[in-house]
């Protein structure tokens, strides 16, 4: 490459650096980097020329090339000649000092390069810059500035220089008066301190091993004495600062004596710095260099600088430190280094100090105190050593400050002890308790929207989580500290105070038990005795156990207690251990797979009382459990906070006195479990019972002696002296106290031994109860009316019931006083207040009711009846959970929603659980019915909650009977017929949860009939398994959807039921119809008429009085819709009983009692002479009905409006099937989604009615298929002629769409009336061309009314659905006629005068904005497809929005393109015959019908139906001759056609070939082609066409297409450039083995390769695929494989990449048309397209970059220069990163 293309290059690269964008300023710098780098003396020179060249260049460009200067330099420092290196320090150093003024960005870019060059070059640089820092004149702020920087760059080369520049420097410093000058100086100064120190740190590397400090000592401290004397006292802080640094850094070279003579000035000035500035680190850093320098030397002033020194560092110690400010923190550090300076000379000084500080109570000084003591703790541990026990004693302040920021600094601290053995020594027992009380930190109390505003706040959760932490560490990494640990810790288990700190501490002590046991040691095994202060083995354990029965209090203390009692088993007892092993893993186990809500605790709680049990017999020492039993109830007082733990407790120790033999131990402890407990609260009653309930399994005379005992006792007598006896029980009432002795006689009983129990039952337990709960005043029994007591009794009555039906097991055992206590817990029942639930008397009366009715003697049946009823309407009548407790009385305490809640689910579950007991005993329809029979009358409750509570219910008790029968013979489930009766109506009720469960009642009702029937159990039947997915539906409040569930539910029932039980069901739910809720009315007509119209058939004898029923109902009914369902019911039954209907009506006196609803005739009737519709319109059916009115009317409303006339008049699932599916339903009820839009006028039942289209099965009231004239009003009947119709105002008034609707009735008559209008249609004028105004020019397009009006008529005919046979046999006629008028009604607008001849007037605005010319049409032609029954063709163009696009001028050929697309795909075989009838069309003179009729049959050629179906022919011609169609778009649509015929029709293309090539030759060469949208065609024809042509057909050809294509590649049009591209690629297979071919395909090679990067994804795709198919063509292996490999449609292409490897292997393979290609992408450099330009240029740039020196001949490097340099002033930013990357490959 020549040189003076390099330089050229490198010019433009300079020239462009300061470019706007910094993106290519970025590259140009890179490149310049690169070329530089590849010949650094070369651009260096043309760098330092530029610059020279240019002294007035901006700074900013000035800047860019100075630092390319340095980063070349850095790099190639090796490679640069010497005399260049003079050079650069020679430009460097004038650029730096050209300006007398600072100019920062400028002279620092100079600055660095000097720095670079140094590094090697320091005598040089030297020389220069001492050329310019000369005695006696002040130098340049960057001189000295450099200097700076090259002694922390260079330190062993700058060193030696420093004496002689520190001897010229001194006289300047006096001379420097800017701030700035001093700044760099003071900054210097600080730089060479350091450079000094560091090399003489160092000396083995240093070049001169003899330099000593001392050598600079004088220097330094001449400096110091102005720096100090004078620039200290500057006012401008960051001068100060940085003084004072230098100053720091220099004390360490001043002279001792020097220092020690200015420390007692020194350091005063440094501190009182602290108040002068914000910034602080700098200054501590300095004060730390100064005190590390004195201390070093062993300085004696300092001593008289310690007080002021503490005073200050401790107000900096104690400043709170920010985390998120760096500053701030290396401020800390410093000053906490300072502290460990001063630490090792005045050891005893700072830590009085410091301990002296810690006893003030200010936060902020405790927290400094902490601070400091913990870093001298850590770090001056040798000079701590002997102050260890005084820290102890002064720590002890700290440990009571209430502040939580404080104990954090002090948990932090006694860390730090911990790890330096303080904690061994006296007093560490102290620390260890407080970490342990502050792991039992409650959580942080926040008011209800306060939270802390303190960044620095400590919660008590942060703290204790701090604490955990550090206990745990104590634990595992600070080993001398295990028998420190071990066993203390164990005391803190037991005081209630720790509870919080429980799991921490059983994990710690876990660990160290673990850790002692294994390895043996002998201080594992505690002596209780010599650790008095420990707790006896038998409260750990007690204590631990009972953590473990609520194991997620307390943060989850269970397992650790569990997992430690495991551990310390020996200690306890060596009984156990073996035991424990075994069984404690399995509890943990089941707790890890648990969480707080999964967790059963009475399961939980009931297996570790049978572990204790089980440990006691494994210990097997009676003196042992005795001592258990004894300190157990000793230490009952300390759950006094948590009674629930309470309760469990005593359930302990009535499982640890089963274990006693001693009866005199389990005496005394019953009496003090008696005696202590506080009898006035119900959790702790309950425990004390059943704690004195289990001691009776082993102890049952001794317990039921003690009871005795205690209730004859003094403690029920009101005397004062016993309350002494008590323990401050002084308000004891004495009813509590029998309370719990009431229910200590029932858990006696349930626990007592099976074969005592009975005989004692009558004689001590009822009998004690008895005379507890009654007393006597004067020989009367006076029953209490504590609730207490009564809750006892209700608990301990249903624990008897549950001992003895365990005994009895069916032995015949009478229980005697069954009936007499039953009648108790009724009267319990009914006492309660009707209107709120606040106690627990209804749950327990029924839970112990539930146990009783398993006893004998049964009960009898008014018993029973009067149970059920007092226990049902004691639950259902109660108010909703909900609802606020209003009437309540003083005493009585209110109930958290909680509570209430839990209440409700309580009482409820009872009551299932009483009715399953019941129902167990008789299970049988009967038996069912039993039950039933009370639930019933509150499932049609008005109150909603009510029927909830009523239904929820019967779906258990009905799930129950299902799960539990055992059908042995058949029996008939006769009350089937009812049950389904009452629930079925409830499936549309308006609580969603009462839906829900009538459908589950349903579901097992059928499935239990199933049963009866002899299926088996796990039989699924399909229908009723239906409604599984019916009750999803329920969710959905949506009327239609209910009903719709409710037909479906009908119709399984139907299905199912016996037929001896329809007639039930059919009367159930005409009682159903006078239902509370209207919902459920209307449900029970929806089931009865879905049921009549099933199996009313069947019902003959029935009918009378089915009827009757109805009629008397009727009167009851209010709902409108019932009353027409009822209607509705009649018809039914007279469709299938019509004489019994007939004669049943008949009999009654007044069967009809209204007036016609529709409007007389105008004219009598020739065969009755009535005036309205009379007889001989209604079908034989219906003959007995008087009037039509009647039949309307019996039409139940719609749930939701009608879509087509929004009104809710008709119920729709009633009225006949459509072929397709209903879309509010699903189901096929009503074709309206097939209706237009034009029927959202319609106001009345009759157009309605006779708009539907036909239905395929008969309609029920008439036997007809279709909904007939008959159903028209009268004034309708009288049309019989088009022309009336026709003069009607346009729009059509409803009326007049209902005469033209009615003419479409007779099939016959709407064919002769279609073909007539279809004539008329096809040879008026379809619109006048109007003047838009006498102002403006232009024409519009004006419809003319005829046809209009005739395209609207034809349009309603056919929304008859009797009009379907003549659609059907006029389709061809029809469609093509709709097809051309559609095409002439585009863009045509309405006359203005369109209703001038109608009489009902309207005004012209309101007409065109409803209604339009071509929206006829277009409604018409989805119309005829709907009749036509082609949903398929109809269904697409819909989800295409076709309709809208036909309307639309811009977009009609693709909505009439879509509509032949699906005519094609979906209607072929009646191709045929529309095309016949289209083809005369072509030659209209309306251009506008043309294009149509072109663009429909261009899209069949795109199928092959036509080939198929013979058409091809006649398809091709009309083509043909269209392609010299005068309009520009048929000639376009022609050629499309043409193209689609190797779509459709491969096999058909060589029969063309010729025809089709001359076709598309002449496209791509028309001349009135303005958008050249032909062209486009032609290509893209082309293209399609070349894939099936044989190559004899294209070949001679190929050159010649080549040739047409190559000016479309640059096209400006994307389309066309993709066309042509996509074109070049389907031509390369005809051109393979031609040499013209390859050398055409080189043409265009590299316009593909550079459209790769094209905007358009679509010319991307095109140029990857004709590379790919091209390939092979080019004659090259290499390029072949990788066009292949990595141009594929829809992967991404690594563009630079590809290019670098093209370029590589058009070298290798073409070399001798490099010259060739070079110059051809130069062309590209003046592109329209960046991107294109922008690929040019890394062609170029790759092509030169991987280009031999041999083959640079080739390459007109001139030209390629020229075109880079140009390309990099492009306006687009892109273009010129590229340029500029291109040229760094100039090398």
């Amino acid at each position: 490459m020549e040189e003076s293309d390099v330089e050229q290059v490198t010019l433009a690269l300079l020239d462009s650096a300061n470019d706007k964008d910094p993106v290519v300023r970025e590259q140009v710098r890179k490149s310049i980097l690169t070329l530089g780098k590849q010949q650094p003396n070369k651009v260096l020179s043309m760098c330092q020329d530029y610059l020279v060249k240019h002294p007035k260049l901006i700074v900013g460009h000035r800047v860019v090339i100075l630092q390319t200067i340095e980063l070349i330099v850095k790099t190639k420092i090796d490679d640069i000649s010497y005399p260049k290196i003079k050079s650069i320090i020679s430009l460097a150093s004038d650029e730096m000092t050209r300006s007398k003024d600072v100019v920062p960005d400028w002279q620092q870019a100079a600055s660095n390069i000097l720095v670079a060059v140094g590094n090697k070059y320091i005598n040089d640089i030297m020389e220069e810059i001492l050329s310019k820092f000369q005695p006696g004149i002040l130098p340049h702020f960057f001189v000295v500035q450099t200097l700076s920087s090259l002694s922390e760059s260079n330190v062993y080369g700058m060193v030696p220089f420093l004496n002689a520049i520190l001897g010229t420097m001194l006289p300047m410093l006096g001379m420097a008066k800017q701030d700035n000058m001093k700044w760099v100086f003071s900054s210097a100064l600080s730089h060479f301190s350091e450079s000094i120190l560091e090399y003489l740190a160092n000396l083995d590397k240093a070049p001169d091993p003899t330099v000593r400090k001392d050598t600079f000592s004088s220097e330094i401290y001449a400096a110091y004495d102005i720096l100090y004397c004078s620039w200290l006292q500057s006012r401008e802080s960051k001068l100060r600062l940085t003084v004072a640094e230098a100053v720091g850094s220099m004390s360490h070279l001043m002279a001792h004596d020097k220092l020690e003579e200015q420390l007692p000035k020194l350091i005063p000035t440094i501190l009182s710095l602290y108040k002068k500035n914000t910034e602080h680190y700098v200054i501590s850093k300095s004060l730390c260099q100064v005190l590390d320098a004195s201390v070093n030397m062993g300085s004696r002033v300092l001593e008289t600088q310690i007080d002021s020194l503490l005073t200050t560092l401790y107000q900096q110690v104690c400043a709170p430190v920010d985390y998120s400010n760096p500053l701030t923190v290396k401020n800390h550090n410093e000053v906490l280094r300072c502290f460990s300076i001063l630490a090792n000379t005045f050891p005893d000084r700072l830590v009085m100090f410091v301990l002296q500080k810690l006893e003030n109570s200010n936060e902020r000084i405790r927290m400094g105190s902490l601070a400091v003591l913990r870093h001298l703790i850590n770090s001056s541990t040798s000079i701590m050593e002997s102050k260890k026990l005084l820290i102890l004693a002064s720590i002890r302040q700290p440990l009571a400050d209430h502040s939580n920021k404080v104990k954090k600094r002090v948990v932090q601290v006694i860390s730090a002890m911990a790890h330096h053995g303080y904690l061994e020594l006296e007093g560490g027992d102290l620390l260890v308790k407080f970490i342990i009380q502050h792991c039992a930190l409650p959580d942080t109390y926040y008011r209800p929207g306060q939270r802390p505003s303190d960044p620095e706040e400590v919660t008590n959760e942060a703290l204790r989580s701090m604490c955990d932490n550090t206990l745990h560490l104590f634990t595992t990494t600070v080993g001398r500290l295990t028998d420190v640990l071990w066993p203390m810790l164990l005391y803190y288990l037991t005081p209630g105070q720790y509870s919080n700190a429980t799991a921490p501490l059983c994990k710690s002590l876990t660990l160290l038990g673990t850790k002692k046991r294994a390895s043996q040691e002998p201080n594992f095994n505690i002596d209780f005795n010599e650790h008095v202060n420990l707790p006896s083995p038998h409260i750990l354990m007690v204590r631990l156990l009972v953590n473990g029965s609520f194991p997620f209090r307390s943060r989850g203390h269970g397992a650790p207690s569990l997992s430690l009692l495991n551990v310390i088993s020996p200690n306890i007892h060596p009984n156990a251990e073996t035991l424990w092993e075994k069984e404690i893993p399995a509890l943990l186990s089941y707790l890890e797979e648990s969480t707080p809500e999964t967790l059963d605790n009475k399961k939980w709680e009931e297996s570790l009382l049978q572990f204790l049990a089980k440990s006691l017999v494994a210990i097997a020492d009676d003196k042992w459990s005795c001592q258990l039993a004894v300190e157990a109830t000793r230490y009952l007082s300390t759950y006094n906070q948590s009674l629930e733990e309470k309760s469990f407790l005593y359930r302990c120790i009535g499982v640890t006195l089963q274990q006693c033999s001693n009866k005199e131990v389990v005496q005394k402890q019953l009496q003090e479990m008696l005696i202590s407990a506080r009898h006035n609260d119900a959790i702790e009653r309950a425990g004390v019972a059943m704690g004195i309930g289990l001691c009776a399994s082993s102890h049952l005379d001794a317990t039921l002696a003690k009871l005795d005992d205690f209730g004859k006792s003094d403690a029920f007598k009101k005397a004062s002296g016993i309350f002494s006896l008590l323990k401050d029980k002084n308000d004891l009432d004495v009813e509590k106290m029998k309370s719990t002795l009431i229910l200590c006689y029932g858990y006696v009983a349930l626990h007592a031994p099976e074969d005592q129990i009975l005989s004692r039952i009558d004689s001590d337990v009822l009998r004690s109860i008895s005379k507890h709960f009654n007393t006597k005043v004067l020989g009367i029994k006076i029953e209490t009316k504590d609730l207490t007591m009564k809750l006892s009794l209700i608990q301990s009555v249903g624990l008897i019931a549950r001992a003895i039906s365990t005994v009895v097991r069916n032995q015949g055992y009478m229980f005697v006083r069954k009936q007499e206590l039953m009648g108790v817990m009724m009267d319990f029942i009914k006492a309660e207040p009707t209107d709120a639930m606040r106690t627990p008397v209804r749950h327990l009366v029924m839970t112990t009711c539930a146990n009783l009715i398993n006893l004998e003697p049964a009960l009898t049946e008014n018993e029973n009846f009067d149970m059920l009823r007092t226990c049902l309407n004691g639950v259902y009548g109660l108010p909703p959970v909900n609802t606020p407790d209003k009437d309540r009385g003083k005493d009585e305490e209110v109930l958290e929603p909680q509570q209430r809640e839990a209440l409700y689910k309580d009482t409820f579950n009872a009551l299932q659980e009483l009715l399953r007991n019941i129902l167990a005993r008789d299970l049988s329809p009967d038996g069912l019915q039993s039950v039933f029979k009370h639930i019933e009358e509150w499932l049609s409750s008005v109150q909603g909650h009510e029927r909830e509570r009523a239904m929820i219910t019967t779906s258990h008790i009905l799930e129950f009977y299902f799960n539990n029968l055992h059908v042995k013979n058949m029996v008939t489930f006769h009350n089937l017929g009812s049950l389904l009766g009452r629930l079925a109506p409830r499936c549309t009720d308006p609580n969603p949860l009462v839906r829900r469960a009538a459908i589950d009642c349903i579901y097992t009702l059928l499935y239990i009939q199933l049963r009866y029937e002899g299926f088996s159990l796990d039989y699924k039947d399909d229908s009723v398994e239906r409604l599984i997915t019916l009750r999803e539906n329920m969710d959905n409040p949506d009327h239609s959807v209910l009903y719709k569930t409710c037909s479906e539910l009908a119709k399984i029932i139907s299905k199912r039921l016996p037929q001896q039980q329809l007639n039930t069901l059919i009367f159930m739910l005409i009682e159903g119809l006078v239902d509370s809720q209207s919902n459920c009315s209307r449900a029970s007509s929806v089931l009865l008429n879905t049921l009549l119209k099933n199996r009313g058939a069947g019902l003959q004898d029935l009918v009378s009085e089915m009827l009757e029923v109805l009629h008397i109902r009727l009167q009851m009914i209010s709902e409108e819709q019932v009353k027409v369902s009822v209607a509705q019911s009649i018809l039914i039954l007279a469709t299938q009983h019509l004489q019994t209907v007939i004669n049943t009506l008949i009999s009654y006196p007044l069967p009809f009692d209204r007036e016609p609803s529709l409007p007389p005739s105008p004219t009598p009737c020739p065969s009755t002479g009535e005036n309205h519709l009379s007889l001989h319109l209604l079908p034989p059916a219906l003959r007995q009905v008087r009037t039509i009115s009647l039949f309307l009317s019996s039409l139940p409303p719609s749930p939701t409006p009608c879509p087509s006339t929004g009104e809710n008049h008709l119920s729709l699932p009633l009225l006949p099937p459509s072929p397709t599916p209903y879309p509010l339903t699903g189901e096929n009820h009503l074709s309206l989604h097939l209706l237009p839009p034009t029927l959202r006028q319609v106001r009345t039942i009759s157009l309605f009615l006779s708009s539907l289209p036909p239905s395929p099965t008969p309609y029920p009231s008439t036997g007809e298929n279709h909904l007939s004239l008959h159903l028209l009003p009268p004034t309708l009947r009288q049309v019989r002629t088009i022309s009336p119709s026709i003069s009607y105002p346009l729009p059509f008034d409803s009326w007049s769409c209902e005469m033209w609707i009615a003419l479409g009735a007779d099939s016959k008559l709407a064919s002769q009336i279609m073909e007539m209008l279809m004539e008329k249609l096809n040879i008026m004028v379809p619109y006048v061309d109007k003047k838009e105004s006498m102002m403006r020019g232009g024409l519009t397009k004006v419809a003319t009314s005829h046809p209009l009006a005739m395209t609207c008529a034809l349009k309603e005919m056919m929304l008859n659905g009797q009009s379907q046979e003549a659609v059907v046999s006029l389709f061809p006629q029809l469609f093509s006629s709709l097809l051309v008028r559609l095409g002439s009604s585009v863009g045509v607008t309405l006359p203005k005068d369109i209703n001038s001849s109608g009489t009902h007037r309207k005004s012209p605005t309101k007409v065109s904005a409803g209604f339009d010319v071509c929206g006829v049409a277009v409604e018409a032609l989805r119309i005829l497809l709907a009749r036509a029954q082609l949903d398929h063709v109809v269904k697409p163009l819909d989800q295409e929005g076709a309709w809208d696009k036909m309307k639309d001028p811009q977009q009609h050929i693709t909505g009439v393109t879509l509509l032949a697309r699906a005519m094609a795909k979906h209607a072929g075989p009646r191709l045929p015959a529309i095309v016949e009838c289209l083809c005369p069309c072509l030659n209209n003179i309306y251009e506008c019908q043309r294009v149509t009729i072109t663009a429909f049959f261009s899209e069949l050629l795109n199928h092959h139906v036509v080939t198929e179906l013979m058409m091809m022919d006649v398809l091709m011609n009309n083509m043909m001759e269209r392609i010299s169609d005068p309009c520009c778009t048929v000639r376009m649509l022609a050629v499309r056609g043409l193209g689609n015929i190797a779509v459709g029709s491969p096999e058909k293309v060589n029969k063309y070939a010729k025809e089709l090539l001359a076709a598309m030759s002449s496209g791509m060469e028309e001349k009135d082609d303005p958008g050249k949208l032909i062209t486009l065609e032609a290509m893209s024809g082309l293209s399609k066409v070349l894939l099936y042509l044989d190559k004899k057909n294209v070949q001679l050809l190929v050159v010649y297409i080549f040739m047409k294509i190559k000016p479309f590649l640059e096209s400006e049009n994307d389309e066309i450039r993709c066309a042509s591209i996509m074109l070049l690629g389907n031509l390369s297979k005809f051109g393979s083995g031609e040499p013209v071919f390859k050398d055409q395909i080189h043409n265009v090679l590299v316009s593909l390769l550079l459209h790769l990067s094209d905007p358009n994804l679509q010319v991307v795709k095109a140029c990857k695929y004709a590379m790919r198919v091209c390939a092979p063509v080019v004659g090259s292996e290499l390029i072949t494989t990788m066009f292949q490999n990595h141009l594929h449609e829809d992967k991404s292409l690594h563009y630079g990449e590809f290019i670098n490897d093209l370029t590589k292997y058009i070298i290798q393979d073409f070399p001798g048309m490099l010259n060739f290609y070079h110059i051809t992408v130069i062309q590209f450099f003046k592109s329209s397209w960046a991107e294109v330009r922008a690929g040019a240029a890394m062609f170029i740039g790759f092509l030169l970059g991987n280009l031999p020196e041999e083959l640079f001949s080739h390459i007109n490097m001139g030209s390629v220069t020229k075109g880079l340099v140009m390309l990099l002033q492009d306006p687009d930013p892109v273009v010129r990163v590229k340029a500029a990357e291109a040229m760094g490959h100039f090398h």
